[in-house]
Formats: C-alpha cells, sequence, structure tokens
C-alpha cells in the first residue's frame, strides 16, 4: 500500500487520499472525519483480503480498536467450514438463540443473547412498561440502535464465532483470508 512506501511522495498522496475519503459519506459516522481511523480500518480489512471499500463497510471501530463487524465475523466463520444449524427467535425476555457447527471436529455450542443482555451491557435500556429504547448516539445511530432485532442478531452472532470458532477471525490463518 502506498502509505507503506518508502517514498514521501506516495505516504503525502496516500495521506491525502484518506482525508478526502474520511469526509464522504459512504465512510462511516463513526470514522468520518477521522483519516487515520479510515486507515486503520483499511489496514485491518487488506489483512483479510477486502478491498478499502469493503473494510470500511465491514470493519466498525469499538472503543478506538478496530473489529470486525457481525457480518464479517459470520462470512469468515462460514468461509473456514463452520454453519449456523439452528436459530430460535423467542420471547420473555426477547432473545434469540444460535446454535453453530465446526466443521473441522464437529463441535457444536449453543449462545443466547437477549435484550436484558443488552441492557446490562448498556446497549439497550427497557422501561418501566417493557417499552424497549436504544442507547443510540443521536446523530447517525447504527442500524442495531434502532433495531433490537439487528442487536440481539450481531450480539449473538459475535458471542457464538468468538465462543466456537474464534480461530476463524484469525488473519494468521489462511482459511480466514478472503477468496
Amino acid at each position: 500500500m502506498m502509505m507503506l512506501s518508502p517514498s514521501k511522495v506516495d505516504r503525502d498522496s496516500a495521506w491525502g487520499v484518506m482525508g478526502q475519503l474520511s469526509k464522504t459519506e459512504f465512510v462511516p459516522a463513526a470514522l468520518r472525519g477521522k483519516p487515520a481511523a479510515v486507515m486503520g480500518a483499511i489496514f485491518m480489512g487488506a489483512e483479510y483480503g477486502l478491498g478499502p471499500l469493503e473494510a470500511l463497510r465491514s470493519i466498525d471501530v469499538i472503543d478506538g480498536s478496530p473489529e470486525p463487524n457481525a457480518e464479517m465475523k459470520l462470512r469468515l466463520y462460514r468461509r473456514a467450514g463452520h454453519q449456523i444449524v439452528a436459530e430460535e427467535w423467542f420471547d420473555d425476555p426477547r432473545g434469540l438463540r444460535l446454535t453453530g457447527k465446526r466443521g473441522d471436529t464437529g463441535e457444536e455450542r449453543t449462545v443466547i443473547y437477549t435484550v436484558r443482555d443488552a441492557e446490562r451491557n448498556g446497549k439497550l435500556k427497557v422501561l418501566d412498561d417493557g417499552t424497549v429504547r436504544a442507547r443510540s448516539r443521536k446523530d447517525n445511530p447504527l442500524p442495531w440502535e434502532t433495531n433490537t432485532d439487528d442487536l440481539l442478531w450481531a450480539r449473538a452472532v459475535s458471542r457464538l464465532v468468538r465462543r466456537l470458532a474464534s480461530d476463524a477471525l484469525d488473519v494468521r490463518q489462511p482459511s480466514t483470508r478472503a477468496t
């Protein structure tokens, strides 16, 4: 990549591109106006074999650390040969139960993520009348901050991948590289 080039002209040019790119509307709101964060997301995406724009759609910055979003985690999990064998939604409390199976060992694991989990983790607030409210940023909320089911799905997927096949996220493993 030009940012790593020994040439100062290449580095300056790449930095200028990052600065301009960070101002565009197709850069996620959390990265907008932050050329260094855009560059970090693009670098991390390159580790997974993603192009720059796909990286910007697939890498979130959480508390200053880049991390694949739930959709990307699921793609890497499936690319590594693992599968989700059961998805069950339930109420009281609203939640999702996912069961995954490793493709290499056959090991299965079930995870659950509920509205109460999301409340404990500061993602949602359950009001006294049972109404669920997102704890979203006022400007440009993320999709899961306005849709409880998307939040539950994303957190359950992340939990399943982390607990059953965290190796699928390891950029050093050839099976995780994008093809």
